[in-house]
């Protein structure tokens, strides 16, 4: 498959498209990326089975995320496997910077998709081959990891891979919802009215007098003594 795919795949989950407001991307994930991950278990029991698992992973300990129970609350095995798969490759995200923590995480992450089965069956399947292969790619390009320095960000893009050096935002509109608001805090801030204290206008105010009746005190020394002149002459 080609490196695209992976990366598309990559960001389809840690970006969750399938819980997507928009139905038709959420349709879009079903049709690409179904054969990605386990059949669902069919036949006598399935049902009950589903239940029990699903019921398995309710309590926060199961995940990365404590509040990803509340927040995925997958209802099908599908919806389940696809909010494993996110919850892990958040923790990678988020650890970029950490000495030697995504590469762990992402190793733990390999082992785990390589080791699942359901009873005996398993290990040779096409959606764990293309997991496999999207995880090894991933583990190429940890460097460019981002999470959107937007903490508004509501995007569906918030966690992306960096381009450029200088990348911080994952898209045009979460760059210009920050600097709008760094004008709005600037502006607020250099037009702030400045005030002065009581005290420190009484004493502005008795300095001015000061200085009036100083000037003015010169001024008729100075008018008197230009008339005793005038009289000598």
């Amino acid at each position: 498959m080609a490196v695209d795919e992976y990366r598309d795949f990559l960001l389809a989950v840690v970006n969750a498209h399938d819980r997507s407001p928009r139905e038709g991307l959420r349709k879009r994930f079903v049709r690409l990326y179904r054969g990605w991950f386990p059949d669902d278990m069919e036949g006598e029991g399935a049902e009950e089975a589903v239940r029990v698992l699903l019921f398995a992973y309710r309590p926060p300990q199961m995940w990365f995320f404590k509040d990803a129970p509340a927040v995925e609350n997958p209802t099908t095995e599908f919806a389940l496997h696809v909010a494993l798969l996110r919850d892990k490759l958040k923790s990678i995200w988020i650890a970029r910077d950490g000495a030697g923590t995504a590469a762990y995480r992402l190793e733990e992450l390999k082992h785990d998709t390589r080791e699942y089965r359901r009873g005996k069956k398993g290990g040779h399947e096409v959606w764990r081959k293309r997991t496999l292969d999207a995880l090894e790619w991933l583990g190429e390009d940890l460097s460019r990891l981002l999470t959107c320095a937007n903490p508004q960000c509501e995007q569906e893009t918030r966690f992306f891979f960096r381009q450029h050096n200088n990348d911080r935002y994952c898209s045009k509109e979460c760059s210009s919802s920050v600097q709008q608001q760094k004008r709005i805090e600037r502006k607020a801030t250099t037009s702030k009215p400045f005030t002065r204290s009581h005290e420190a206008r009484m004493n502005m105010s008795e300095s001015a007098k000061r200085r009036w009746r100083t000037g003015k005190k010169k001024a008729g020394s100075g008018g008197t003594a230009k008339s005793a002149k005038k009289r000598v002459r």
